[in-house]
């Protein structure tokens, strides 16, 4: 309180003294013409002398105030540069980029704290003052963000917005931008303050934990299918062998041959399921040992090829073979492992083609790789769900419409493979006309 009664009584003093000065001034010439009873007649003598002495005396008075006023204004811009230092220091601590821009054409930008500056890859302000609001976002948005500035500015209201940030380099990252007016003396929009955070880290970890939702949903849908894929060729299991167990003394020869085939073939179909699921646990978790032979693998497709058609053929389907003739492509890899991929596909084209459709078994050699495609006339596959077509319990999508067996580890395990050996898988399908799965593999050098 002591201090701001001291301010006011510094500040009255300084208004007070010339004044008082001019008084004592006149007070002195006053009482000497009374003292001294000089004649009327000098009384104008005296006038002319004061008043001519008056500006010198106003010029010390004056030059006095002016240095106590340049006094004032030399504390006050120290002032100023001690809070603008302040801020500042308060803007450079901020986890944040906080920028400022002039409410003009181009927006310029005014201000950028230190975060903002390495946010957006610059090496310091000047490059920011060269550059509008509009040059650190993506060009795309640049109607939208204008619309939304332009709202701000009328109403005199805060916004929140998300954006595509630009970087120096070009990088674009996802931004959460809160913008307020900044209002002049006369209560008008000099500019616009805002402040954006970088939403990256945020997307990612959103990203992550949407990919756990489905790999939950995943695993639950497997569950379901593996209880339902394994109780079918058990129950048929211990319904024969019960079967053979009452009748076995009336049973004829035949008919116990055909109920143990029922049997065998069951459990040769639980076998399939269980090894599938093992082979995939194994290449996730880097169990599976990779054997590498080096052979020709056209003549291992052309001796594979009875086989194919054992597959194909007892099912009311065709198979048509082109396979390269004349040529070598020699590939580094287990022969057994590529034949499990290519049966795979044999098998995915019979599930979901047409009934007596043709399918083609096709080699496509280039100077650096072989392509192996299986091409079916089957459904297809929507154009939403073929990226995801060689992801793990790739089936289980639509699990309530499901018509065919397996638990959709097929495709994934081929995937498995043929990555294992440098090598890449893909499809290509058109709804209701039919799929092409296929392999890649880099061929070896001579």
């Amino acid at each position: 309180m002591e201090e701001v009664v001291h301010f006011f009584s510094m500040k009255v003093t300084r208004k007070i003294i010339p004044v008082l000065l001019l008084l004592v001034y006149f007070t002195l010439v006053v009482y000497f013409i009374l003292r001294y009873s000089y004649p009327p007649q000098s009384y104008f003598l005296i006038i002319f002398f004061l008043l001519s002495n008056l500006p010198s005396a106003s010029i010390i008075i004056t030059r006095k105030s002016n240095k106590e006023l340049m006094n004032e204004l030399q504390l006050t811009e120290k002032a100023l540069q001690e809070t603008y230092k302040h801020w500042d220091s308060l803007l450079g601590l901020l986890p944040q980029a906080v920028f400022g821009y002039a409410n003009n054409s181009k927006g310029n930008i005014l201000f950028v704290n230190d975060f903002g500056v390495k946010l957006f890859g610059y090496d310091g302000l000047e490059d920011f003052k060269k550059m509008g609001y509009l040059d650190i976002f993506d060009g795309s948005q640049k109607a939208k963000i204008i619309a939304e500035r332009d709202n701000l500015i009328e109403k005199k209201s805060t916004a929140i917005s998300e954006y595509v940030g630009l970087k120096k380099d070009g990088t674009k990252f996802p931004v959460a931008l809160y913008s307020t007016p900044i209002m002049d003396a006369d209560n008008k929009v000099s500019g616009v303050l805002g402040i954006l955070i970088d939403l990256s880290e945020i997307k990612r970890f959103k990203d992550t934990i949407d990919q756990l939702h489905s790999l939950d949903k995943a695993k639950d849908d497997f569950l379901n299918i593996a209880a339902h894929e394994l109780k079918t060729p058990l129950t048929s299991i211990l319904v024969i062998s019960e079967i053979l167990k009452t009748k076995a003394k009336t049973l004829n020869n035949k008919e116990i041959d055909n109920d143990i085939n029922l049997v065998f073939g069951e459990a040769e179909r639980l076998k399939k399921i269980v090894d599938q699921i093992l082979t995939a646990t194994r290449f996730e978790n880097k169990h599976n040992v990779v054997k590498n032979d080096t052979f020709d693998l056209l003549t291992l497709i052309r001796g594979h090829v009875p086989v194919l058609k054992s597959l194909i053929e007892p099912r009311n389907n065709h198979v048509q073979i082109e396979i390269i003739d004349g040529q070598e492509a020699l590939v580094s890899a287990d022969p057994d492992k590529l034949m499990e991929v290519l049966n795979n596909f044999v098998d995915n084209a019979i599930k979901y083609g047409f009934p007596e459709q043709t399918i083609i078994v096709k080699t496509v050699l280039t100077d650096n790789e072989i392509r192996v495609e299986v091409t079916d006339s089957g459904v297809g596959i929507e154009s939403d769900k073929i990226g995801r077509i060689f992801s793990k319990f790739s089936q289980l999508e639509n699990t309530l419409s499901r018509t065919q067996e397996g638990i959709g580890l097929g495709l994934y395990i081929s995937r498995l493979i043929i990555e294992s050996y440098g090598g890449h898988v893909g499809v290509t399908s058109v709804l209701r006309e039919g799929s092409t799965f296929y392999f890649s593999l880099p061929l070896v050098k001579k």
